[in-house]
Formats: C-alpha cells, sequence, structure tokens
C-alpha cells in the first residue's frame, strides 16, 4: 500500500498525472458534498488514486473520470427531456472526456520515439568517421 502511494506521489510530476489526481480530489469532493459523507469521499478518493497505482493505470483511470463526466452529462441532459437527452448528451460528454485525457496521454506512449530512432539511425549513415556513404 505504501509503495503504491508513493508511486502516485511521484507520478504528479507527469502532467497527465497531476491532472487525473486533481480531478480525482474534485470528484470525490462533489459526491461527498451530496451524500454529505466523509466516507464517501476516502473511499472514492482511495479508489481513483489507487487506479493510478496500477501500470497502464493512467487509461484506467481517465475511462473512469471520463465515465464521471458522463453521468454528469446525463444528469443533466434528464434533466432537459429525459432519455434522448440524457443518453446523448452523456455519450457525448463522455467522449469529450476521453479525447481531452487522451492528448496528455499520446506523447506517453512509445510509438512517439520513432522519429528519434529514426534521426539517430539517419545521423549514423552520415557520420563519415563509421564510414563512407554509398554514393552508387
Amino acid at each position: 500500500m505504501r509503495s503504491a502511494f508513493v508511486r502516485i506521489l511521484k507520478g504528479l510530476a507527469d502532467r497527465a498525472c497531476g491532472i487525473l489526481a486533481f480531478e480525482a480530489v474534485l470528484f470525490s469532493g462533489v459526491y461527498a458534498v451530496a451524500h454529505l459523507s466523509w466516507i464517501v469521499f476516502g473511499v472514492m478518493l482511495l479508489v481513483l488514486w489507487g487506479l493510478l497505482a496500477f501500470p497502464g493505470g493512467k487509461i484506467y483511470a481517465t475511462i473512469a473520470l471520463s465515465a464521471l463526466w458522463g453521468i454528469i452529462g446525463a444528469s443533466i441532459g434528464y434533466g432537459l427531456g429525459r432519455d434522448p437527452w440524457a443518453i446523448g448528451l452523456g455519450l457525448t460528454v463522455f467522449v469529450f472526456g476521453l479525447l481531452v485525457h487522451a492528448a496528455d496521454l499520446i506523447p506517453a506512449s512509445p510509438r512517439t520515439d520513432t522519429e528519434e530512432d529514426r534521426e539517430r539511425v539517419i545521423d549514423y549513415r552520415m557520420n563519415t568517421r563509421w564510414g563512407g556513404q554509398a554514393l552508387n
């Protein structure tokens, strides 16, 4: 438990993890006020921060927090016009939440390193110290 907590605190230096941790505190506070319970705050905060401790936890936390945004959107849609608005607005807010967080998660993926690897190979081939260029 302590190592997972330390991993979360070290991960807060990452921008995406910091935003997700802030949203976890925000949602925990909102739901605690709605239910008038500190227990709800503590359990929800531990669950959402616990998701960040798993390998690939940013993705799980992104899905969970986007689902919570979707629930808020669905409740607003339900107040506007019952089921069709609730489903439409809830799904729209859920997808928008995924897209907003995906912008922070994509640069952290290993697929973005291929451009650097390609430039490193080109630099190696152009370096005359490692042999002449094939000019044929």
